[in-house]
């Protein structure tokens, strides 16, 4: 009796811990890198440089990519993405929704305030729309998909790495910014090498409680120290792996 009562409360906490876990406010987050192509100015010893596009004098050059991740466990349909700044030129583009062969459209809002007649010119306004702002929708977008936007652009100061935002306002999402991190098997490496300490802790204790093996232990801690984030990076795999699985 008291097994079957046990039972029932452990599967009622995990019933109310997945519905928890369901429920809960999807969040999406992005971060930005900034590669320079080029750079204009005027030097004693290389001489005078300049960085021009389509004929125009720039005073710098960048190309920059933004990576969008879906990190919760739902889908989403109809994801308005704006992107913008204040103080670069945003210049030409190219989008991605990763892993498939689709680009990501303007938002069809976005794109009538660039229409224009057949021979005329764009306005001021329309141009410096275009150069401040870009509106995407992305029609699905899945747990664990990313997007990617990358633009060529010049920052008004030559001295000035360029500054591109996101901004998302669609019901039940939270975006977050967060600064790019190095991977190991396609996970953030603090992630992976903190639980991989944890990991090492246990290792270590149950070495600990069942061997004497004196003073080996210096060693194995060393060794299992230098090699503890492979399976930091695969428990969290595993721990996305489930998580995605309780979401499906």
């Amino acid at each position: 009796m008291t097994t079957i009562l046990v039972s029932a409360f452990v599967g009622s906490l995990l019933t109310i811990a997945v519905h928890i876990l369901l429920k809960k406010r999807g969040r999406f987050s992005y971060f930005t890198t900034h590669n320079r192509i080029g750079l204009s100015g005027d030097d004693a010893v290389f001489g005078s440089v300049r960085v021009t596009w389509q004929g125009t004098e720039l005073p710098n050059l960048y190309a920059s990519t933004i990576t969008l991740t879906n990190q919760s466990l739902n889908d989403y349909e109809n994801v308005k993405v704006r992107v913008y700044t204040n103080d670069t030129r945003l210049l030409n583009e190219r989008t991605e929704l990763v892993g498939t062969t689709q680009i990501i459209d303007w938002d069809p809002e976005f794109r009538d305030t660039l229409q224009r007649d057949d021979q005329a010119q764009f306005s001021d306004e329309q141009l410096a729309n275009y150069r401040r702002n870009r509106v995407y929708l992305i029609p699905t977008f899945n747990r664990g998909q990313r997007a990617t936007f990358t633009y060529l652009n010049s920052a008004e100061d030559s001295n000035q790495i360029p500054t591109v935002w996101l901004d998302i306002n669609h019901p039940g999402v939270k975006l977050k910014f967060s600064i790019p991190q190095r991977m190991i098997l396609g996970v953030p490496q603090p992630a992976a090498a903190f639980t991989g300490l944890i990991f090492g802790l246990v290792v270590l204790y149950c070495i600990l409680s069942y061997f004497d093996i004196g003073l080996l232990i210096p060693m194995l801690s060393f060794i299992a120290g230098a090699m503890l984030i492979v399976p930091g990076a695969y428990i969290v795999k595993f721990y996305e792996w489930v998580r995605n699985l309780l979401g499906n």
